[in-house]
């Protein structure tokens, strides 16, 4: 599938029917805490992993693919992986993941959550929507 994608600016839905869909499955009610964008789609193939680290090597393995933030580190989850930005149609428009955080009201942020939003900025700032990255 990388091959076959990996020069294209954006991939549709139309263009990844005939590959397998992993989603990473947390639980009961988990649609409201997804992971990737277009969660609730019926796909013609698709695989629900309990294990983030299980679904990105099916990805590899199985020439599939998932519909995640992008933010793919080769120091942790290896090389390999091809970012392409998903391009949203009529029936799948909801092509924009919001990603955040909460905290408590007035409440002082630990030296690890500083430390992990500051990783979050670093690589949310490689990432150019116009550009296709391979790691």
């Amino acid at each position: 599938m990388a091959s076959d994608f990996a020069k294209q600016d954006s991939i549709g839905f139309e263009d990844l029917k005939n590959y397998p869909c992993l989603y990473f499955e947390q639980g009961e009610n988990s649609e409201f805490l997804a992971e990737e964008i277009l969660s609730e789609n019926i796909y013609p193939q698709t695989i629900r992993v309990t294990d983030r680290s299980t679904m990105l090597n099916l990805v590899k393995a199985m020439n599939g693919y998932t519909l995640c933030s992008g933010i793919i580190w080769g120091d942790y989850n290896g090389d390999g992986y091809i970012v392409v930005p998903y391009r949203e149609d009529e029936e799948n428009p909801n092509s924009i993941m919001e990603i955040g955080y909460i905290t408590k009201k007035n409440a002082v942020m630990s030296k690890i959550g500083i430390q992990y939003l500051e990783e979050i900025d670093a690589a949310l700032a490689q990432i150019d929507k116009s550009v296709i990255y391979e790691e």
